[in-house]
């Protein structure tokens, strides 16, 4: 991809970013002809936990997932970025190290924002730092859920909540989702429990109806009337 390509389609992922929702078309093709290209494999690590860095990646195709590591080597997956999704901007801001691993769940392609470039941004453009703040808070919200589900769900509560998430809007009660299918280990880390424990619902699922699961995806029969925690 030359540069003039990458600035299109960086154009276009732009446009329908909710950060820069309110920009004109001007100040969109000032920061798709300031970002710069970056492709990453499969398993490729993007950043560490800890690692001091601060720029502003936009996915233009491909998956990111942002993972916590304990002492103990388990991994937390925390969220999952995919085409048209923006992470790292906590670093913009505090300019400590990273908060979480990013890892590449797909081949890549994404478009790097430096983080000077964003805070003269900012400057020119506050209506940017409110949209940003927004996202903030749906973020922080997402992340006290989680923290809701690990504290007061079950494991068999809390999978059948991550199979719900996954199908995305079509997660609904009483619907059967096709979720593209995940090891016994991946589901354990996207839950924060033991891949002994994961197994154990999963055969109790599929004994139950609940789970079909085939070659290379899951039919879920998502019950109706699962528990559910309060909202914070």
């Amino acid at each position: 991809m030359d540069g003039l390509d990458l600035q299109k389609t960086v154009l276009e992922v732009l446009k329908k970013l909710e950060l820069f929702r309110n920009l004109s078309g001007d100040y969109l093709v000032q920061i798709a002809s300031s970002c710069i290209r970056r492709p990453l494999p499969k398993g490729a690590v993007l950043f560490y936990q800890t690692e001091m860095s601060s720029d502003l990646f936009i996915i233009l195709s491909g998956k990111v997932k942002a993972t916590l590591t304990g002492d103990d080597g388990n991994e937390l997956v925390l969220c999952s970025f995919s085409e048209g999704d923006f992470f790292g901007e906590m670093n913009l801001f505090d300019n400590q190290g990273r908060s979480a691993t990013a890892t590449a769940e797909t081949d890549c392609e994404m478009a790097v924002l430096e983080r000077e470039k964003f805070i003269g941004l900012l400057m020119k453009k506050p209506k940017i730092a409110v949209e940003l703040i927004t996202i903030l808070s749906k973020r922080l919200r997402k992340t006290n859920e989680m923290v809701e589900s690990l504290v007061f769900l079950d494991v068999r509560e809390r999978l059948l909540k991550e199979f719900s998430r996954m199908a995305g809007p079509d997660g609904a009660a009483g619907k059967v989702l096709k979720i593209d299918k995940k090891t016994h280990q991946e589901l354990a880390c996207r839950i924060g429990a033991s891949r002994e424990a994961v197994s154990k619902c999963m055969k109790a699922f599929i004994h139950e109806g609940v789970i079909d699961e085939k070659k290379d995806h899951f039919l879920v029969n998502l019950p109706k009337g699962k528990p559910r925690c309060p909202k914070i």
